[in-house]
Formats: structure tokens, C-alpha cells, sequence
């Protein structure tokens, strides 16, 4: 599971969230890769970014910073480095600040 949170306010010009993983057994991996999607109002998926990230083995839980540019729709998608495999997913829907 990638959050507790499925809606986050951003500036203008865009904002950093933290993305949380919690799994259910252990990593077992050192290095894990997110990768970022758009989504239309469709659903369809569109590459936005990937984020490599250094764990622990043992690690059932950990996060890290998440730099999005613009509201709308998000699907976040986790594999262990070198991996087909989804270990973890999540949608997060992000709203502009209208200050």
C-alpha cells in the first residue's frame, strides 16, 4: 500500500509530498524504483517520473519525498530494482493552492 493520504494540496508551480510505503512482508531489496504516471480522466496512464531509492532488506515500511509540478490524478507504482513485479501501489489526486 503507498499512502494513508489520497488527496494533497500543492502550490503553484508545483509541490513535495511524502510517499509512504507500508508492505506487508519485507522488502527484501536494496534498491527500489517508483514510478510516477499521470492519469487522464480516463484512467489511462501517462510517464510522469521514476525515483530510485536506496533500502534495507528487512524494511516493511519507508518514504520518500515525491517533487509533483501540477494538479491531477497520480498513480504511483513500486518495484524492486531490476523487477517486473509490483510490490506496492497507490493513487493520490493533487489540488492547486488557489492562493
Amino acid at each position: 500500500m503507498i499512502r494513508p493520504n489520497i488527496a494533497f494540496t500543492i502550490a503553484r508551480g508545483g509541490g513535495t509530498i511524502k510517499m509512504l510505503v507500508n508492505l506487508k512482508i519485507k522488502v527484501n531489496g536494496v534498491k527500489v524504483v517508483y514510478k510516477v504516471y499521470r492519469l487522464d480522466d480516463k484512467g489511462k496512464k501517462y510517464p510522469d517520473q521514476t525515483i530510485n531509492d536506496i533500502v534495507k532488506p528487512e524494511w516493511l515500511w519507508f518514504y520518500t519525498d515525491l517533487f509533483l509540478r501540477s494538479a491531477g490524478n497520480y498513480l504511483v507504482e513500486l518495484y524492486l530494482d531490476g523487477s517486473n513485479n509490483i510490490l506496492a501501489s497507490g493513487k493520490v489526486r493533487i489540488l492547486e493552492d488557489k492562493e
